[in-house]
């Protein structure tokens, strides 16, 4: 190889891209992301169709189950804000708890 063909060598070299490209490894990342998020979309989307469809068929029997359970969710439902409320307070004021 001459001189010439190693200088020119030397200048080819110093244009070429590097052998691992950093944007187009990103894009191509970024790319199968969004194909995979798309895809988890679209089944959530069908399985939320799927389950209104189910609810809207049996909702004259699921209406009069809710009817009947009421007062027993809206108890329930009581004690579990009061008991979180009281987790809460404790929490806030327990000087041990917060780290700073």
């Amino acid at each position: 190889m001459t001189e010439a063909d190693r200088r020119l060598q030397a200048i080819f070299a110093a244009d070429a891209p590097p052998a691992r490209d950093p944007a187009f490894v990103f894009a191509l990342l970024h790319r199968l992301e969004r194909r995979r998020l798309h895809w988890e979309i679209a089944a959530q989307a069908a399985l939320a169709l799927v389950a209104g469809a189910l609810l809207w068929g049996f909702w004259p029997e699921v209406s009069q189950v809710l009817i009947a359970a009421t007062p027993t969710v809206a108890a329930c439902a009581a004690a579990l804000a009061a008991a979180a409320g009281l987790l809460f307070l404790g929490r806030m004021l327990d000087p041990l708890s917060h780290k700073g």
